[in-house]
């Protein structure tokens, strides 16, 4: 199967072009459009999704994304002993016998 490879360059007005069924070339003039508005999305730490654009348009109206809290689940299960903590007599200040004093 062969090739088919076209090259279009124009700065005004705008070229276009797509290869259909049957290989035809199909090639379009035209203006050349404007640049378009670009929405940003921000969500806040309680979830709300709210939006700002550059092309001063309206926004979407905000949204709670994370919707109510659930019920809490099932206790799950013990996990493993942990390691011995200090020895008892490692923070003994004072020791002494008391037979000895009576």
């Amino acid at each position: 199967m062969d090739k088919l490879q076209a090259v279009l360059t124009a700065r005004s007005p705008a070229l276009s072009a797509r290869l259909s069924a049957g290989n035809t070339l199909t090639v379009g003039v035209g203006m050349a459009g404007g640049k378009g508005t670009v929405y940003t999305p921000h969500i806040t730490d309680d979830g709300i999704l709210s939006w700002t654009n550059d092309g001063g348009r309206d926004n979407p109206a905000p949204v709670d994304i994370k919707g109510p809290k659930g019920d809490t689940g099932p206790q799950g299960p013990a996990g493993p002993q942990g390691p011995a903590g200090k020895d008892a007599l490692a923070d003994t200040i004072l020791n002494m016998d008391i037979d000895a004093i009576f």
